[in-house]
C-alpha cells in the first residue's frame, strides 16, 4: 500500500502558477511541464523518502526531488502514511520559506 499524496494550498498555487506562466509562450509545454511535476509526486507514493532532506529548510523534515527545472518539497507522515507537497519551486528562484 502506497502513501497518500495531499497538496498544500500553497502548492497548488505554485504549480498553477507556473502553468499558466509557461502556457503564455507554449501552451503544449506548459502541459506537459504540469504532467511531469505530477508524475513525480506520483512516484513519492511509493517511495517517499526518495529526495534527501532539503537542509536549508528550518524544518528538519523537509525533503526535496528535483523534477529539472523544478523543485518539489514535501514531507512525509507515516501515521496516517502521508506526502505533504509544501511547494513547487523554479531553481532560478530565491528558496521559497520553508
Amino acid at each position: 500500500m502506497g502513501y497518500e499524496i495531499a497538496w498544500a494550498d500553497e502548492a497548488l498555487r505554485d504549480l498553477e502558477a507556473l502553468v499558466a506562466y509557461i502556457a503564455t509562450n507554449n501552451p503544449g509545454r506548459a502541459l506537459q511541464a504540469g504532467e511531469d511535476i505530477l508524475g513525480h509526486t506520483e512516484t513519492l507514493r511509493a517511495f517517499p523518502r526518495i529526495g534527501p532532506v532539503y537542509e536549508r529548510a528550518q524544518d528538519p523534515r523537509v525533503r526535496h526531488v528535483i523534477c529539472d527545472p523544478y523543485h518539489i518539497f514535501y514531507q512525509v507522515d507515516d501515521t496516517p502514511p502521508v506526502v505533504h507537497i509544501l511547494h513547487v519551486w523554479h531553481s532560478a528562484r530565491q528558496d521559497p520559506t520553508l
